[in-house]
């Protein structure tokens, strides 16, 4: 049963509560019903429902007609932190989500401009390129590609990318990344990533493009991740506050 705050409408207290509930519970999981809510925060069907729409809207759940309401997105935290940026597969555990990965692929090819520029390349210098599918719950939500130094792993192969690629360079090659920036924006489906990730062309996408330093801002990889957009929310704290023991834990 909700207590009344004086200045706080009904509909955010319950959306503060279930967005509470939703830490707890992974991606696809359902909630209770709009009675069933009601009945617990002692509110209409209307107030819960307005609070449902409002967080339909924000992506944190979907509804499926005649079966209820469950949680959406896959929410992938960017911490303020340094030293709790985690990879894509520890975010996916987080999430209470099974990662995994599909069509790996490995090449040498030309650096793109953008790509060239991110590692202070001449455009069209040999670079490998690494893509792969990245899987949670065993369905489609991203396709990477990254793009790294030849120099800092001339024997690199696809058969050592088993899941992670951040512990794929550490445990292979001794290479990790003391810095990094994380471009994000707005995209749509082309006919490729449509049939790679079994959307609709033109479907939503949220592209991130990350670019990992060695020391004194030498830039040596960048990946860029293409993420269904329906099924991703970029989550970043900000704030100046020391993180909870939880966060140092990783928990």
């Amino acid at each position: 049963m909700l207590i009344r705050q004086p200045g706080i409408s009904l509909c955010h207290q319950i959306k503060e509560s279930l967005r509470r509930e939703l830490d707890s519970i992974g991606y696809g999981e359902q909630i209770p019903s709009e009675q069933q809510l009601s009945a617990r925060y002692g509110v209409s069907r209307g107030t819960v429902r307005q609070a449902i729409t409002e967080m339909v809207n924000e992506g944190l759940l979907y509804k499926i007609q005649g079966k209820g309401t469950f949680k959406g997105g896959i929410a992938v935290s960017h911490s303020r932190y340094a030293g709790l940026v985690h990879s894509f597969t520890e975010q996916l555990l987080r999430g209470r989500l099974q990662p995994g990965i599909r069509s790996v692929e490995l090449d040498v090819t030309p650096a793109p401009e953008r790509v060239a520029h991110r590692l202070h390349l001449e455009a069209g210098t040999p670079v490998w390129r690494l893509s792969r599918i990245r899987l949670a719950n065993n369905q489609p939500v991203a396709l990477a590609t990254a793009y790294i130094l030849r120099e800092l792993a001339p024997s690199l192969k696809a058969g050592d990318l088993e899941m992670s690629l951040m512990d794929m360079m550490e445990k292979c090659y001794q290479i990790s990344f003391v810095h990094s920036e994380t471009y994000c924006m707005a995209a749509l489906a082309d006919a490729h990533l449509a049939e790679m990730l079994d959307c609709a062309e033109g479907a939503p996408i949220l592209q991130t493009e990350y670019v990992g330093y060695f020391p004194a801002h030498y830039p040596a990889m960048v990946d860029i991740t293409q993420s269904l957009g329906d099924k991703y929310i970029l989550r970043i704290d900000q704030g100046d506050t020391a993180p909870s023991p939880a966060e140092q834990d990783g928990v």
